[in-house]
């Protein structure tokens, strides 16, 4: 029996390695896996034209168009404010290669009206990150969280101006929601006396620059401006 026993005793070790090694052959090998993930092609990348994106600025006003982009002969391009300025001279011209204008013929470039729409641009509200596209930045700046705005309580005399990130956590602790009906009131006639003030300084800068004008064009009428 003590035979018997030593003799059946090796076997247990040998079928614990045997049980280890299946199972060191059912496990995924690591290193298949990573060769395969080398040697799977990688998604291809479309590059586009490089261009400077002022080349689709306006050549009168140097800004981005708004709305329409209008172009001369030679590919010059213009806003729709300044090409509709331009041509209402009494010799129109491109600013850039000075090549005639015609009233009759208007050359639009819907190309660069679609390549400007889709332009990716930051927000010009100081502080917000998001980049957007040219042709919903309009929109972006109606809900941005970033833009300036006034309390809602301005023309009773509160001079808060902020983002509106902030503006709930001001008009809920205004100032002027404790204040008096009279301090209020002086509020509002002093603020119409400053604002009275300002529209009769602009308005007399207004007739200064009108005088300027006049005279410049009964003097210069043959000089060209650009």
């Amino acid at each position: 029996r003590k035979n018997e026993s030593s003799t059946s005793a090796p076997s247990t070790p040998a079928m614990k390695m045997s049980k280890k090694q299946k199972l060191k052959k059912n496990k995924p090998n690591g290193s298949s896996s990573a060769a395969k993930a080398k040697t799977t092609p990688p998604a291809q990348r479309i590059i586009g034209p490089m261009f400077d994106k002022k080349d689709l600025h306006c050549t009168v006003c140097l800004d981005f168009p708004e709305k329409e982009i209008f172009q001369c002969e030679n590919g010059h391009l213009m806003c729709g404010t300044c090409h509709n300025r331009v041509i209402q001279g009494s010799n129109p011209f491109c600013p850039n290669c000075r090549v005639r204008l015609s009233r009759e013929r208007l050359y639009r470039n819907r190309f660069a009206e679609a390549v400007l729409s889709s332009l990716m641009v930051p927000c010009k509200n100081k502080g917000c990150k998001e980049i957007v596209q040219y042709g919903n930045l309009k929109s972006h700046h109606l809900r941005c969280g970033f833009r300036k705005l006034r309390c809602k309580y301005h023309p009773l005399g509160c001079s808060w101006e902020g983002i509106f990130n902030n503006l709930k956590a001001h008009q809920k602790n205004c100032p002027l929601k404790k204040a008096r009906a009279r301090d209020i009131l002086k509020n509002v006639i002093s603020r119409s006396k400053q604002e009275e003030s300002k529209h009769v300084m602009e308005h007399s800068k207004l007739l200064a620059q009108k005088s300027v004008c006049e005279l410049l064009s009964s003097h210069c009428g043959n000089i060209c401006i650009r």
